[in-house]
């Protein structure tokens, strides 16, 4: 039963984890897009419209990095229960 339990946390942490994950990268592609926006922008002389696509590619970056912040926080939570799991199990 306990080995159920523990495949099931494991799991939801995987879920939890791959969900940022993918958050994080798309955000990064849309930051991308966006500084090449910018930069179309810059080319056609569209200065103002250049500066708020900028402003708005700085703000997904962002939130991007916040999320992979958010997803190492949860991987050090899934390894510290992995590695409670390996400490009360080797004890005697």
């Amino acid at each position: 039963m306990t080995s159920i339990i523990r495949v099931s946390e494991e799991a939801e942490y995987l879920a939890k984890r791959l969900s940022l994950l993918r958050s994080a990268q798309m955000l990064s592609g849309l930051t991308f897009l966006f500084n090449l926006l910018t930069l179309v922008s810059i080319y056609l002389e569209q200065q103002v419209f250049a500066q708020y696509l900028f402003g708005c590619a700085v703000i997904i970056m962002m939130l991007s990095i916040l999320l992979y912040l958010m997803e190492i926080s949860a991987t050090v939570r899934a390894v510290g229960l992995i590695l409670n799991k390996i400490k009360s199990s080797s004890k005697p």
